[in-house]
C-alpha cells in the first residue's frame, strides 16, 4: 500500500499543505511529515526565497540540524484509520493539537517568522511518541508479505507501523450500472510508436524473417495485433538517430 511523505518546512501550515492533507484523507493514504533540510538543499530553499551561494554552504543554517533529518511524524488526523497506530479512534485532543500547531504555523508564515525546526519540536512534543517514526531500514521489520506496507518504525518502541487498506465491510456498498445503448467513447484499437528511425531496419532482414516480424506486429490473433504504427517522417532537421525512408 502507498503512503505519502510531505516536506514539513515547505508544506506544513499553508494552503498547499492543507490540500495535501485533504487529498490523502480522501484517498485513505497515510500521511507522514518529514523535516528534512530546513532551508537550502541543492539550490532549493525548502521554505521559499533565495539560497545564498546556490544553497551549497554547509552548517546548520543551510542544512538544518543533522540529527533531525531522518525524523518523521505520522499525521494522526489525516491518517486516521490508515495504519495500525491510527486504526483505533484518534483521541479528540490529538486533533485539537494538530489544529493548534497548524494555526501557529500559518500565523508564523504570515508574519515572516516561520522556523521549521522550532515548529517541528513543538509538534513532536504535542504528539504521542508512537507517532514519531524513523525510516525503515534493513535491520527493522521481518521480511514477509507485509513488508511493502511498512511506512516507518515507531521511535517509542521500535514497532513497525503498517499502512492498512480499508476492509470490505468498512466501505459503503455501491452499484455499477451498465448501459450498452449509451453513447460514449469507442475503442478503435491500439497501436505503437517507432522512434529514432528504428523501423527502417526492417529492410535489413531477409525473407521470411521480415514477413514474420510484420505478422507478429499486425496479424490479428497472432502477435501484438496492432492497428496503427506511427513512424517519424522527418522535418528540416535530424532530431533523433535519423528519419524514416
Amino acid at each position: 500500500m502507498l503512503f505519502v511523505i510531505a516536506a514539513f518546512p515547505f508544506l506544513f501550515g499553508n494552503d498547499l499543505g492543507a490540500q495535501l492533507r485533504n487529498w490523502t484523507a480522501a484517498h485513505s493514504l497515510p500521511l507522514v511529515w518529514a523535516l528534512g533540510p530546513e532551508q537550502c538543499f541543492e539550490g532549493v530553499n525548502q521554505t521559499g526565497g533565495d539560497c545564498p551561494d546556490n544553497g551549497r554552504a554547509g552548517g546548520a543554517g543551510a542544512w538544518g540540524r543533522p540529527e533531525s533529518l531522518n525524523q518523521r511524524l505520522l499525521d494522526p488526523v489525516a491518517s486516521a484509520g490508515c495504519t495500525n497506530l491510527t486504526r483505533a479512534s484518534v483521541e479528540p485532543k490529538l486533533g485539537q493539537r494538530m489544529r493548534e500547531a497548524w494555526a501557529r504555523a500559518d500565523a508564523a508564515r504570515g508574519a515572516g517568522t516561520w522556523e521549521a525546526s522550532s515548529a517541528w519540536t513543538d509538534l513532536a512534543h504535542a504528539l504521542p511518541r508512537e507517532m514519531q517514526l524513523a525510516p525503515l531500514s534493513a535491520v527493522h521489520c521481518t521480511v514477509g508479505p507485509e513488508i511493502g506496507s511498512i511506512v516507518g518504525v515507531s521511535m517509542a518502541n521500535g514497532d513497525c507501523v503498517r499502512a492498512l487498506s480499508l476492509k470490505a465491510d468498512d466501505t459503503e456498498a455501491f452499484s455499477i450500472h451498465l448501459n450498452a445503448s449509451a453513447e460514449t467513447r469507442v475503442f478503435h484499437g491500439h497501436g505503437a510508436l517507432s522512434a529514432g528511425a528504428s523501423s527502417r531496419l526492417l529492410h535489413d532482414y531477409d525473407e521470411p524473417m521480415r514477413t514474420d516480424l510484420l505478422d507478429y506486429l499486425f496479424k490479428e490473433q497472432w502477435g501484438a495485433g496492432i492497428q496503427l504504427l506511427k513512424i517519424e517522417i522527418g522535418g528540416d532537421t535530424q532530431s533523433t538517430d535519423g528519419t524514416e525512408p
